[in-house]
């Protein structure tokens, strides 16, 4: 049995974030904030910025399609549904970023101050840039 590693989680140079609701737009700000090279938030239907990693900030209903879109835009696909399986990324590697808040809207404090992750392989989230963490991103 792998044991569970104790290195820190590496966090991409570069996002581009998808959805301009209240969540897409204060984790593109907070990502911004803390040094991270972000691109958007785009809308659903847009082209989606080459980047390290796509972050979809979508409806449910509309993650597998807009996970279609951003298949060639980067090598790292994931969204922050707490209700929708990483299946739905396939086929690209994928996470779930799952805000431990709710986001009254654009004009609120910036306040990402929890969340938690899904890496699928832990060895593979291991071996991206290593970052300190935890890292607040706001």
């Amino acid at each position: 049995m792998d044991s569970i590693p104790t290195d820190p989680p590496c966090l991409p140079e570069r996002v581009s974030v998808v959805g301009r609701g209240r969540l897409g737009g204060t984790l593109a700000r907070a990502l911004r904030k803390s040094g991270i090279e972000v691109s958007g938030p785009t809308g659903r239907h847009e082209p989606v910025a080459q980047a390290d990693c796509v972050l979809l900030c979508v409806p449910d209903a509309e993650i597998a399609a807009a996970a279609s879109l951003a298949a060639a835009a980067a090598p790292l696909i994931g969204h922050c549904s707490g209700a929708t399986p990483l299946a739905a990324l396939a086929p690209a590697e994928a996470f779930g970023l799952h805000p431990l808040q709710t986001f009254a809207g654009h004009d609120a404090p910036d306040a990402s101050t929890g969340s938690a992750a899904q890496w699928p392989d832990r060895r593979r989230a291991r071996s991206r840039r290593p970052t300190p963490w935890p890292r607040r991103l706001a």
